[in-house]
């Protein structure tokens, strides 16, 4: 799954923590569109959670695996049919596929990290599992 990149050595650097970090996955079950302002208030939800100085906590840390890249579209109002798709801009929506990866966290307490995710995820529009790793 990180093929560029290794996560362990990152972690053993950042925090100083040999012990082998657990991870809890949410993974989108359905197709769909998850919007730029759905990923925002799912991050503003976990981020509190993640202080620097809250040191209970301080060994976790969480990866949005998602980027809003496609750009919706809409008609002005008032408009004839035809002449094209439109201009104005909407907003910005992440396609989404069964078994694509949205967010991970690394965590010590499980307890914690499961109730988190389950808080969380009533904000992305789409249907989603929740996995261990």
């Amino acid at each position: 799954l990180f093929t560029n990149f290794n996560f362990l050595n990152f972690y053993n650097f950042k925090f100083r923590n040999f012990a082998r970090p657990n991870f809890m996955v949410l993974r989108s079950s359905h197709y769909g569109y998850i919007s730029d302002r759905a990923i925002e208030s799912f991050r503003k939800v976990l981020s509190p959670y993640f202080r620097k100085k809250s040191s209970s906590r301080s060994n976790a840390i969480f990866f949005i695996r998602g980027f809003a890249y496609t750009p919706l579209t809409k008609k002005p109002s008032e408009v004839r049919m035809g002449g094209g798709k439109g201009s104005k801009l909407r907003s910005w929506v992440l396609p989404v596929y069964p078994g694509k990866t949205l967010f991970e966290i690394s965590f010590m307490n499980k307890e914690l990290a499961y109730k988190l995710f389950s808080r969380a995820k009533k904000k992305l529009g789409v249907s989603t599992t929740i996995l261990f790793r």
